[in-house]
């Protein structure tokens, strides 16, 4: 299936790394996503820890994506920082340190996030339609693609977008995805369970898929709806402002809003 291993490189200092790997064929179910998180919680709590740390090569975005979800930050690309083969390989720095916070601690500690799958699709067809019906009494339409989406177009977006969900033990309480188009990097389906809104769950996970960037990204955009007033504050307070567009791409609501934020020079 495969392995992982945490290694004290620096116990003066309080430095741990961990390295992984993942057979093919069980590749795609969160195998590494659920590993990285228990190994990291074990060297968190080692007497003496400050620091965890995982190099993760440019291309790998699953396993980008199973950092992500266990709390850690990309602090940067390390140029030929590691030798496969014998070749010199570019790696994205990803730590953690003991002080840092988590997507849980927005106030329910045992909430985790991991990337999609395709058996992640039923409960988020749910989701995702419990979540449009607030969008489509405030903009009073029902011109709301996720409102109408079947199964079927969940499952293919999953697979065409970088997706992140959220959990509450075994509920799925929210998920966001992102794609990039040219050199901009389209945020979009942020969704929180309507029980845990206004818990800062959505501008944590906004913030989760801003680090999933690709490094070429100059701008993220994301759509909302013209009279979607809470979520249009969200965006605005995390530093994205209304712009103007020559039109709307499908999956998004009708008279929708486009929102863009530059990527800051000084971004991990």
């Amino acid at each position: 299936m495969g392995q992982i291993g945490v290694w004290l490189t620096d116990p003066r200092n309080g430095l741990i790394r961990i390295g992984y790997w993942v057979s093919a064929d069980h590749r795609g179910k969160r195998v590494a996503s659920r590993a990285l998180r228990v190994a990291t919680e074990f060297a968190l709590d080692i007497d003496g820890a400050v620091r965890v740390e995982l190099d993760i090569e440019p291309w790998n975005t699953s396993s980008r994506r199973a950092a992500v979800g266990a709390g850690y930050r990309c602090e940067g690309l390390r140029r030929g920082a590691i030798r496969i083969g014998g070749i010199p390989r570019d790696v994205f720095r990803y730590a953690r340190l003991v002080t840092d916070s988590t997507l849980g601690s927005a106030g329910a500690a045992e909430l985790i996030a991991a990337d999609c799958t395709a058996a992640d699709a039923a409960e988020l067809h749910v989701l995702q339609r419990c979540c449009w019906v607030a969008e489509a009494i405030a903009n009073d339409t029902l011109d709301i693609p996720p409102l109408h989406e079947s199964l079927a177009e969940v499952r293919a977006w999953i697979g065409e977008w970088t997706v992140l969900t959220v959990r509450d033990g075994t509920r799925l309480v929210g998920a966001v995805r992102g794609r990039l188009v040219g050199d901009t990097w389209e945020i979009g389906r942020l969704m929180v369970a309507p029980d845990l809104a206004g818990r800062g769950l959505g501008r944590r996970l906004l913030e989760q898929a801003e680090r999933l960037a690709p490094s070429e990204t100059t701008t993220f955009e994301l759509f909302t709806g013209a009279r979607s007033a809470r979520n249009i504050d969200l965006y605005e307070r995390a530093g994205y402002r209304v712009a103007e567009s020559s039109g709307v791409p499908n999956g998004h609501i009708a008279g929708a809003v486009v929102l863009r934020k530059p990527v800051s020079k000084n971004r991990p």
